[in-house]
């Protein structure tokens, strides 16, 4: 049995303990000191705290200190009797315990009979008296009542973006303390939510119904907490009751109600009846309930105080259409379709061919005509540039006819940029979400808890480009479209036992899975096209095939058409755990730890075809005017096919284990001072793929090919992996200390080092599906400069079974940093003081700082030469190399035997990757990135009490660095960083989320008037039901705006990243717009930004002297008000009727789209050019509660 195999057992044996937060952080504690009337301590004084909706209680007894620590406490609302003999019984009520909340509850008893009852009912302090942690709490009352758009599904964590300083982004990429997206970590009932992308819960939350409350913690969590780099969600789920609760609620959306936006009602003015402006088709409609209470079977249980049980589902509906506003594709005109080519047809003599004659821009040859004249390149063309009719391909016909059918030009006399898609990218969406929680008290000292959620989410996905049919009956786009259906379903179990094994022994233990899979699968799969097109014998798949048409010809092309999306992936987590709490005098101490198994199971779809036309079979090729000649369109018209290829379906199984233990020590130095002390110590097993399916780039290997250094590397077995160096000393410290200035002042302060997961954030089951070796092919390509094949003919299929040569090279190579396994981490910490201005008003005045060091990211790796070596002015990098000769024309050594390429690849040090694939290095793993935040934070709440409660935050930030996020597919590699070789540079570079003002809240007001209230409390029932029961809901935010970069028009061969702009540091980057905005010319002197001499094209291959973003040069900020207006009608006593309207965008706000930052467009450089900004929604809905 090896290490790996051991581990897991081994833990278990060893620990029993295994949950980051799970003894807590889902849960509270109360807390404090018992005293006689003379101010000493009183020691073994009984302390019960009882659950007032559910009956359950929690006992604990002070120590010889006085004090008394209740953990591990269910939240809700609480009543705390302290009971000793010779003192009268002193009652606590009207308190409710929040998530991850430590409430400090000092008592003094009053000499007395313990039949003698003192009651005090008051909330809690709002003050944060023990612990350093920076967080904002949200309960389900506010949850329930604030305005929130169900656009795409009610998610709850929304909220934290609109209510929480520090915390900015959306439910797909947030940074938290200025961290990179996909380092945060969730937790449900106390558990990670994480199925695989880190911190990713967007699309298996729980149903927003079924949360009691969530906390968002930003700075200055103990050493319970781990996996993330900025901070934690924390979401804890309602438990049923001893009474039986519920509610019943439907809300809808419609176009009818909704403002158009600004640029809409403009265009309008101009185009009255163009369609593509008026009010986009919106249905949306949200519906569901939910349920609890105890488990009652008649006559067999009766599980009131004991066993409980609730549940929450919600269904969502969404249709939305309207065509994109700008003609964004391009189909062929209707002469094209009949193989009438003469509009592409000019005057210009671009040269002559190899028999003396000219040829012509735009003109169109004879493929079958193609032959060499002194081994020079020939073919006739057509005459007129039309093709016969006759010599229309049978397959193509039948697509053709599509075409004429849903596919003619929008402006039919336009040649390119004549139609347009669908501008949403999810025009249907569904949503189904359930969630169920049980309770169980297996005795006063034993606690069982378990929970379910599931989620089914298909959508339409029309993500990809490509042509849309509006009148495609099943709103899908019609056969030509890139839309996909993606049907994601989640799962999520968990299970906990809290078990008090001594009044001051807690043992918890638990168990979560989480399951995530999400398809991708063409809206034309399995609607048999194969056969109408007679591709059947060749595939089984009935897609639409996937059709590209090569690339432009003076301008002129076809947008692609048909998607072949088959594929689909599975991330399963399981995390087992325990923990103790062990409270011995003045201290709290906690020590456990997590076991976490993750997997990724991906698989690659099935047999669908891809086929590639291009200009140069209906062209001359090898001729410097090659590129304004010939074109796709005719080439697919006629049939023949470039390059073609067959989907080798393939599966991935990546799996990673991950280990974590912590221990934690809540000092209670005096009743003024508490000091929190911890040490978290985590580590990432190296990645595997569970059949060894696997390849990694090494930049170290010889390729013996080409006898230059670079070559594949494959695993020796399952249990091998390329995250091979481990550091075992990855140990996180925690300090915290928290001092009680005066009863209503408090001086708080934390640091903490925490590690960022590796986790399992890609696609595929290894990096980039990267598996050369293991995987075979079925690729037609090109022969020369012929077509390869006529399709009328078929498929001609030439599989290939893998091979596993360490030579290999194919498009998108995929490297593994050798440190790849080494975690990144953040320094952490804050200073705040808290003051309470009275119960339920208090104000925060926070420092916080986050330093990131060892950030990986692939950009910050690349095939890239030196920037001394690509300014050598002795390198023409667009000069072609095939000899020593040609090398050393063009200044640049020559690489290899056999090199062909532009001079710029061959300073490139892996010259013959891009040579050969013309493509990149992918570096995965490479932890060289930095960045630094550092924000004032001042925070008013004021908890609910003469029918207000209200948050208002404002947050003065910045935030630097040189890495976004920590997923780990980029993809895209000619963006990021310029130079890989001077990092510090751009760690000092405004990251792009940072806004150096944010302010931000909510407002709850009851108003005033009906039963219950402050006036007309007597006044007549249809009074009341006119004027009583009314509530408005805001929730606001208003923020500056973020920093721009400049992308140069510059084309470098070899130079694999960004280049940044050449900027004259001379000019003034102040702001010159003065909002006088003429969109009916886009040039318009008012429309200016900013200068425009401020920046230019580097030269001779030169890099850009200018930075990736300007702190001093920023966009446009943002105001928002979303507002709500709810009616109450109370009956029966239990039944309330709410009837609720939400202004999403409530004064129809619109703002100035950021002005155009790339010196391409040289006409609109720097010119603000449109507005931007979704115009108001308003929402309606009933809901019945009870």
């Amino acid at each position: 049995m090896n290490l790996r195999q051991l581990t897991f057992p081994a833990l278990m044996v060893l620990l029993l303990c295994a949950a980051p937060s799970s003894a807590q952080v889902d849960r509270g504690t109360i807390t404090g000191v018992v005293m006689d009337p003379s101010g000493a301590v009183v020691p073994g004084a009984e302390v019960v705290a009882t659950n007032l909706d559910t009956g359950v209680t929690t006992q604990g007894l002070t120590n010889n200190v006085g004090l008394y620590t209740l953990s591990n406490i269910p939240i809700g609302r609480y009543e705390v009797r302290f009971s000793m003999s010779g003192f009268k019984t002193h009652t606590r009520s009207g308190l409710t315990l929040m998530v991850a909340q430590t409430m400090r509850l000092d008592v003094s008893l009053e000499t007395g009979q313990l039949s003698e009852t003192v009651t005090v009912t008051a909330e809690a302090s709002l003050l944060k008296t023990d612990t350093p942690l920076v967080a904002t709490t949200i309960q389900s009352k506010v949850v329930t009542d604030l305005p929130l758009s169900f656009a795409g599904g009610r998610a709850i964590e929304n909220f934290a973006y609109a209510l929480t300083p520090a915390v900015e982004g959306n439910n797909w990429t947030s940074y938290i303390a200025g961290s990179p997206a996909f380092s945060k970590e969730v937790l449900i009932d106390g558990t990670s939510a994480t199925a695989q992308i880190q911190g990713h819960v967007g699309e298996s939350s729980p149903t927003m119904e079924a949360v009691q409350e969530f906390s968002v913690q930003t700075s200055g969590m103990s050493a319970e907490y781990g996996r993330t780099s900025g901070g934690v969600f924390n979401f804890a789920l309602k438990s049923g009751t001893n009474n039986f609760h519920g509610s019943a609620f439907y809300y809808l959306r419609n176009e009818a109600l909704n403002a158009n936006t600004w640029m809409n009602n403009w265009r309008l003015s101009q185009s009255p009846n163009d369609p593509r402006f008026k009010r986009a088709t919106d249905r949306q409609s949200l519906g569901g309930g939910s349920a609890g209470g105890p488990v009652i079977i008649p006559g067999l249980y009766d599980g009131r105080n004991k066993t409980f049980v609730f549940g929450a589902f919600e269904h969502y509906m969404q249709e939305r259409m309207q065509l994109s506003q700008d003609y964004v594709s391009t189909v062929p005109i209707p002469e094209f379709l009949e193989g009438d080519f003469s509009k592409l047809l000019t005057t210009t003599v671009l040269g002559k061919d190899a028999l003396g004659r000219d040829v012509y821009s735009g003109q169109i040859f004879d493929p079958r005509t193609m032959r060499q004249v002194n081994g020079v390149w020939v073919s006739d063309p057509f005459p007129g540039n039309i093709i016969p009719k006759a010599r229309m391909s049978a397959v193509s016909s039948k697509i053709i006819d599509i075409y004429k059918k849903s596919y003619l030009p929008m402006i039919p006399d336009r040649l390119v940029n004549n139609s347009t898609r669908t501008q949403y990218n999810d025009p249907w969406f569904h949503q189904t979400q359930l969630t169920v929680k049980a309770d169980h008290a297996v005795s006063i000292n034993n606690k069982l808890t378990g929970s379910v959620i599931w989620t089914q989410r298909p959508r339409i996905l029309a993500d990809q480009g490509g042509v849309w049919d509006p009148l495609d009956p099943e709103k899908h786009g019609g056969p030509f479209t890139r839309a996909r259906k993606q049907e994601v379903t989640s799962r999520a179990i968990r299970l906990a036992n809290n078990w008090t094994l001594r009044p001051n022994v807690i043992n918890t233990a638990t168990f979560a899975y989480n399951r995530y899979r999400n398809p991708s699968l063409s809206t034309q799969a399995n609607k048999g096209w194969n056969s109408y097109l007679g591709l059947d014998k060749y595939t089984s798949a009935g897609h639409f095939p996937d059709i590209q048409f090569g690339s432009a010809v003076n301008g002129i092309g076809t947008e692609r058409i048909g998607y072949s999306a088959a594929g689909f992936y599975v991330g399963n987590t399981y995390i087992m755990g325990d923990s103790i709490l062990w409270i011995k005098g003045r201290h709290a101490m906690k020590f456990g730890g997590n076991y976490w198994k993750q997997q990724i199971n991906s698989h690659g779809g099935i047999d669908t075809l891809a086929f590639n036309f291009a200009n140069t079979t209906t062209g001359i090729p090898g001729q410097s005017w090659s590129n304004r000649v010939g074109f796709g369109f005719a080439s697919f018209f006629l049939g023949e096919v470039a390059s073609a290829s067959k989907n080798v379906p393939f599966d991935l199984y990546g799996r990673r284990d991950y280990v974590e233990l912590f221990f934690q020590d809540d000092f209670k130095v005096s009743n003024r001072l508490t000091l929190n002390l911890g040490v978290r110590w985590e580590q990432a097993q190296p990645y595997r793929e569970k059949y060894a399916r696997w390849a990694s780039f090494n930049p170290d290997i010889v390729n013996t090919k080409y006898n230059i250094k670079g070559a594949l590397e494959f695993l020796s077995g399952a249990d091998d992996s390329f995250e091979r160096n481990k550091d075992w000393k990855e140990f996180s410290p925690r300090f915290g200390a928290a001092y009680r200035l005066t009863d209503k002042a408090i001086l708080r302060g934390g640091y903490g080092i925490f590690f960022t997961p590796l986790g399992i954030n890609y696609w595929s089951g290894v990096p980039y599906g990267f598996a050369p070796g293991y995987r075979g092919t079925n690729n037609v390509t090109t022969t020369g400069n012929l077509p390869r094949f006529n399709w009328d003919a078929g498929y001609p299929d030439s599989y290939r079974p893998p091979t596993k040569d360490p030579n290999t090279l194919i498009w998108g190579m995929v490297a593994m940093d050798p440190d790849s396994l080494l975690q990144s981490y953040t320094h952490n910490y804050n200073v705040s003081f808290q003051y309470e201005i009275s119960r339920d008003f208090m104000v925060e005045a926070t420092y916080m700082g986050n330093q990131g060091r060892r950030l990986k990211s692939g950009a910050l790796r690349r095939n890239q030469p030196t920037r001394a070596a690509y300014e050598d002015p002795k390198l023409n990098p667009w000069a072609w190399v095939w000899d020593a000769g040609s090398a050393a024309s063009a200044g640049a050594p020559y690489p290899y035997a056999g090199f062909s390429g532009y001079a710029g690849f061959a300073v490139m040090p892996h010259p013959h990757v891009m040579a050969v694939t013309w493509g990149p290095i992918y570096y995965v793993g490479t932890g060289r990135g930095s960045s630094a935040y550092d924000s004032f934070q001042l925070q008013l709440t004021k908890r609910l009490s003469s029918g207000i409660a209200a948050q208002a935050s404002y947050n003065l930030s910045k935030a630097v660095g040189n890495v976004e996020t920590a997923f780990d597919e980029t993809w895209d590699y000619t963006a990021g960083i310029q130079d890989i070789y001077n990092l510090d540079a751009d760690a000092k570079t405004v990251l792009p989320y940072d806004q150096t003002h944010i302010f931000k809240g909510y407002i709850q007001w009851q108003l005033p008037f009906g039963r219950g209230r402050r006036y007309l409390g007597d006044a007549p029932g249809w009074v009341n039901a006119i004027l009583g029961g009314w509530d408005v809901t805001m929730i606001y935010r208003y923020n500056t705006g973020g920093p721009l970069g400049i992308s140069p028009n510059v084309n470098y061969p070899g130079w694999e990243g960004s280049v940044y702009a050449d900027w004259n540091r001379s000019v003034d980057l102040s702001r010159k717009f003065t909002g006088k905005f003429n969109p009916g010319v886009q040039n318009d002197p008012g429309n200016l930004y900013f200068d425009r001499s401020a920046f230019s094209n580097p030269t001779d291959h030169k890099l850009g002297n200018g930075r990736r973003r300007y702190e001093d040069l920023r966009g446009f900020g943002w105001s928002n008000e979303d507002i709500g207006l709810m009616k109450y009608w109370r009956f029966k006593e239990d039944f309330t009727l709410q009837f609720r309207t939400e202004f999403i965008n409530a004064f129809n706000r619109h703002h100035f789209s950021n002005p155009n930052t790339g010196l391409a467009n040289t006409t609109n450089f720097g010119y603000v050019t449109a507005m931007t900004g979704a115009a108001r929604v308003i929402q309606m809905g009933l809901r019945l509660g009870w």
